[in-house]
């Protein structure tokens, strides 16, 4: 399965645990046959797995091989059982599930890409990790046969009524049900595979369901939405991640759609939360004013003089307060249609999500109060995995944001240099553009608060590995001119510290260049599609490409940056 991945690998340190003891999986064995050539092209072994609240991450470790081939690691549980995914180089993949305890792999080097069953297991889960490529080849014989139910089957599914696409649903899970059926009737039985392929198949048939739903803007009835938020469970799997998120985005259009018109935009929280907010994040209180607080949140409603009062107790709070009631009144609309684990994700995963909007002082601030309020252990478990890897950077991102900027970039972390002017753009750009005659610049224009951009800056990373170190990332971060940040000064500057922010903490090396709304126009870049534009220099100053490929499309963008450089 092909996955775009912000892969991160952790040391031991970045690991420990904050708040919770956290299962381990031991994960050692040995590559047989191991020669030299290989071992200096893959000396070591990936292992990877899924972080439930952010599909596009996950938790990676590598383990050295040792000249005789051994490797021994530990990767960090979040559920009970997980999918673990070994990558060899690039050479040679496979899934299996873990547990806490020890996984044993067994692989020969002179069998690679001669055998669909390379690798061997012993450990925890070994019987289901040893028949798991068993069901995958009978499964796929199976959706071979029957194209209607495999490889057409998103051909026409959501073309389907509502009753009828639930019928292939079932058809399809049945279909590879009888993969399992056949190998327990061959005697190569697992309860832990039972368990593996059942969450697979119920997963993916939950996926589909809603992906049916958004897509034909279908409403499910009342037992299909307590079905779907049946996810929190073990094993977590890649399928489940998938599932998850799509859960998200039914939950969001579905608690807007159930919502009552005056509270969709309302913008405000019920008196009886503010108080309660209050209560909690202002202290000092005195006696008469938490008997005043407590009435209001039993009364649920506030007179004149009550609201006066919770108004100036309010303003104690100070920014603290405010960030936490402003991340409250966005996820009310979520919190009056679900509950439980369900509300529990929701809430997280979109906390997640949004890292990129805070400053660390609010990330540390809601993440303690979004976890307050976490009883599933997974959940929380991988909320203080993301939460770590957030701010694990946060002395570099302190240094960086005391580096005063100018028109000329400043190095403000190692291989990061930025730079910001109230210079007319066009003329700035040039001047940036002399600077670095000589070298080939791959140009990427960007906005922070764009998903697209913020995907392409995952995959920067990437493609700068794969390019000569001689070629500079220039980074064009443009404000959209219809932000209210583009003429408020305040906020113009709340969004330069989170643009630095992000740069350091997302160790996105090479020159950044910070242009205001009129930069923006000067330059003649007018259209909302600015982010997401990418143009090749060539060393002599000259334009090589003004429509480039993007980072994500890697290779492609890899080969123009090298064919300019050849000029």
């Amino acid at each position: 399965m092909n996955r775009l991945i912000f892969s991160l690998l952790l040391t031991v340190s970045a690991l420990r645990p904050v708040c919770a003891q956290q299962d381990s999986v031991i994960i050692k064995g040995k590559v047989l046959n191991l020669n030299g050539r290989l071992y200096r092209e893959a000396p070591g072994i990936t292992f990877s797995r899924n972080n439930i609240l952010a599909p596009s991450t996950e938790l990676s470790v590598n383990a050295a091989l040792q000249p005789d081939g051994s490797f021994r690691t530990s990767l960090p549980l979040a559920a009970a059982s997980e999918e673990i995914y070994l990558d060899y180089g690039g050479k040679v993949f496979t899934t299996f599930l873990a547990k806490s305890g020890e996984v044993e792999i067994t692989f020969d080097a002179d069998s690679m890409f001669k055998t669909s069953r390379l690798f061997s297991f012993k450990g925890v889960n070994a019987g289901a990790n040893n028949l798991y490529p068993y069901f995958l080849e009978q499964e796929s014989r199976l959706l071979e046969s029957n194209k209607a139910l495999g490889s057409n089957f998103q051909q026409t599914f959501k073309n389907q009524g509502l009753a009828s696409a639930r019928q292939s649903l079932l058809q399809r899970a049945n279909l590879r049900q009888r993969a399992l059926a056949y190998l327990l009737n061959d005697g190569r039985q697992s309860g832990e595979l039972t368990e593996w392929v059942n969450s697979l198949i119920e997963d993916e048939s939950a996926t589909l369901l809603m992906e049916y739903s958004l897509d034909n803007f279908n409403e499910l009835g009342a037992a299909d939405d307590m079905d779907l938020r049946r996810f929190a469970t073990s094993p977590l799997t890649y399928q489940k991640v998938l599932r998850a998120t799509r859960f998200r985005e039914y939950a969001v259009r579905n608690s807007a759609v159930k919502a009552p018109a005056s509270r969709r935009n309302a913008g405000s929280l019920p008196v009886d939360q503010i108080a309660n907010l209050v209560r909690t994040y202002v202290s000092p209180l005195s006696q008469s004013e938490e008997d005043k607080l407590k009435l209001i949140i039993e009364k649920k409603n506030v007179d004149k003089q009550e609201l006066d009062f919770l108004s100036g107790v309010y303003k104690r709070g100070g920014e603290k307060l405010a960030t936490i009631a402003n991340f409250e009144r966005s996820a009310a609309l979520l919190k009056n249609a679900y509950e439980g684990p369900a509300l529990e994700f929701l809430v997280a995963a979109s906390f997640a999500d949004e890292f990129y909007q805070y400053t660390l002082a609010e990330k540390k601030d809601l993440y303690a109060h979004i976890r307050k309020g976490m009883y599933n252990q997974s959940l929380k478990l991988s909320l203080d995995e993301l939460y770590r890897m957030e701010v694990k950077d946060s002395s570099a991102v302190k240094d960086a944001l005391a580096v005063p900027l100018g028109k000329v970039p400043a190095e403000v972390a190692p291989g990061i240099w930025m730079a910001e002017s109230t210079q007319n753009g066009r003329s700035w750009l040039e001047e940036i553009q002399k600077l670095y005659l000589g070298r080939t610049i791959y140009v990427i224009n960007w906005d922070i608060y764009n998903d697209l951009s913020r995907d392409d800056m995952e995959s920067a990373g990437f493609l700068r590995r794969q390019v000569p170190d001689d070629v500079l990332f220039l980074y064009l971060h443009v404000a959209d001119p219809e932000r209210p940040q583009s003429t408020d000064r305040e906020l113009n500057e709340e969004e330069r510290r989170l643009w630095k922010q992000y740069v350091v903490r997302h160790k996105l090396t090479g020159t950044h260049l910070f242009l205001d709304a009129g930069q923006v126009m000067q330059l003649g870049m007018r259209t909302p599609a600015i982010p997401g534009t990418y143009a090749i220099i060539r060393a002599d100053g000259r334009y090589h490409s003004r429509n480039a490929p993007s980072p994500q499309k890697m290779a492609e963008a890899a080969e123009a940056i090298s064919a300019a450089g050849k000029k």
